[in-house]
């Protein structure tokens, strides 16, 4: 249990003196699918705030009763506190780390709960995802729930007078010439067979390839007939 039981501070009579000093955790690692030790992690109590924006940097302390714009970093002078609320950050990521396989989960298409599904960059995978970039690429990691006909609606990363538009599932392959008129490109009447795929979409413009901005996967109708493998 990561909680703590609040009845004695909300109690008129026993209530603690002082509260327990504890510690948040948090960490952000969206270029890996392993979260790796000390890649932009933060450990937040009352006052003091230890933070390292990546595997290669130092950590920065900051107090953040006297200090909330984090403009004064204490961690030189106070080297006994960074080594303590480091390791309170060792103990938390060994502990959550214990508990999870970090395979990567699949978004579902087709699936009634929600459709149509909606697939971004921040849901990618690949090597090759730089995110903010306008070179990066990536793929989904998909479970199509039922056979049927699906739709495909591809927002391009910006207008394009002239190019192509490629979307890949499975064994499938589409192309569609693109235009300045709009960003947003349909792709209709698309048969899909149940089961895990992987999702790709870019687009090309000479010799340049771009990952798309979006993909919106919607099913119209579960009819298995001329269904793609």
């Amino acid at each position: 249990m990561d909680g703590l039981d609040l009845s004695s501070l909300l109690s008129e009579i026993g209530g603690v003196e002082r509260w327990p000093e504890r510690y948040l955790f948090m960490q952000l690692d969206r270029m890996s699918d392993v979260p790796r030790r000390y890649q932009n992690y933060a450990v937040i109590g009352q006052q003091f705030k230890l933070v390292r924006p990546s595997v290669d940097a130092k950590d920065e302390l900051y107090d953040l009763l006297s200090d909330p714009g984090e403009r004064e970093d204490l961690a030189s002078s106070q080297p006994d506190r960074v080594e303590r609320m480091r390791a309170a950050y060792d103990k938390w990521f060994d502990d959550v780390a214990s508990e999870r396989n970090f395979v990567p989960p699949r978004a579902v298409l087709g699936a009634p709960e929600q459709n149509p599904c909606v697939l971004t960059r921040q849901d990618w995978r690949g090597p090759e995802r730089v995110h903010m970039s306008d070179s990066e690429l990536g793929y989904w990691d998909v479970t199509i729930s039922r056979d049927g006909k699906y739709t495909f609606e591809v927002l391009s990363p910006r207008v394009m007078e002239t190019g192509r538009l490629f979307v890949k599932s499975g064994g499938l392959s589409m192309v569609r010439e693109l235009s300045s008129r709009d960003r947003c490109y349909r792709i209709a009447d698309v048969t899909l067979v149940q089961g895990d795929a992987r999702l790709e979409a870019w687009v090309e413009e000479g010799d340049v390839k771009r990952g798309v901005t979006e993909v919106r996967v919607s099913m119209e109708s579960s009819d298995p007939v001329g269904i793609a493998t």
